[in-house]
Order: C-alpha cells, then structure tokens, then sequence
C-alpha cells in the first residue's frame, strides 16, 4: 500500500488510540478500531449503527477484511438509496463474509 501513500502500520497504530469513524450517506454510521487480543495480535473491531435503535459489533483478524465490510455496507447502502428501499441486507454473515473477503484479497494480492 506503499505506492498509494497509504502508510499501512501508521494506519494500524493510529486505530489503537483514534477509531476511524465513517457516516455512510446518512443511513449508517461506522467506526473501525483495534485492540490487542490475549495472544497479543490485532484484532479489527467493526461497529456500526442505522441510526435508529440497532448496533452491530464484528471482529476481523485483519484491517483489510474490516475495511472491505464497510464497502460491501456502503454497497448495500448505494443499492438502497437506488431502490429507495430502506431494508439493509447483508448475503451473508460476518464469519462467512470474512472466509469469502480472505480469498478475494488473497487472488488479488501479488
């Protein structure tokens, strides 16, 4: 991530202090923070909000995999705001979304 100007471990360390907060077109509210688990690795916490009384929290092993569910959160606003449907849908749970997002990252990743 270099070459984008995205300096990847000052990302990881701003995240264990400063959560990285998101508001996705007014639908959905967003922030990514990290902790260390018992074994001392990284873990991404993901929570979000409709802004009305839900609130979800998913866990990911890396910043990537959190990062890619708030795009398929923000996909699944966008196709709303098309549809002018107000139902938030994800396909699939986080733990099978994880297992899918690790492969399509892997296949692009050189």
């Amino acid at each position: 991530m270099e070459r984008l100007g995205i300096h990847t471990e000052s990302v990881k360390a701003q995240l264990l202090t400063t959560p990285i907060k998101f508001d996705l077109a007014g639908k959905s509210g967003v922030t990514i923070d990290s902790f260390a688990n018992a074994e001392g690795e990284a873990i991404y916490r993901l929570q979000w909000t409709d802004y009305v009384v839900n609130e979800w929290n998913e866990f990911y092993a890396t910043l990537s995999l959190a990062l890619a569910r708030v795009a398929v959160l923000s996909a699944c606003i966008e196709e709303d705001l098309k549809n002018e449907d107000s139902t938030l849908l994800f396909k699939n749970d986080s733990e099978t979304f994880a297992n899918h997002a690790y492969n399509f990252i892997n296949n692009e990743v050189k």
